[in-house]
């Protein structure tokens, strides 16, 4: 995953990361690790995380370490979008 459907390809909606405990992901990052990994790749949400409250941790860590900046337009992302679903 990268950031070309954005970039190249003009795509403006939300991008979801399926199966995080997949042993593709597994193998190369903690299940922790993996979906600070995957926001900063491009995607929007993360789903199936091997383990959801330290994902959810290390997320927070990453905003809080500046570590990850994608992570504050994704929130943005996110919102626009149910906003203009409801």
């Amino acid at each position: 995953m990268n950031h070309r459907p954005r970039s190249r390809l003009g795509y403006q909606g939300i991008i979801i990361c399926d199966a995080l405990v997949m042993d593709a992901i597994r193998n190369d990052f903690s299940s922790c690790r993996a979906g600070v990994e995957a926001i900063k790749a491009g995607c929007d949400m993360v789903m199936k995380p091997g383990h959801f409250r330290g994902s959810v941790n290390a997320v927070i860590e990453a905003v809080k370490e500046k570590t990850a900046p994608e992570i504050p337009m994704t929130g943005r992302r996110i919102v626009t979008f149910r906003k203009r679903k409801t």
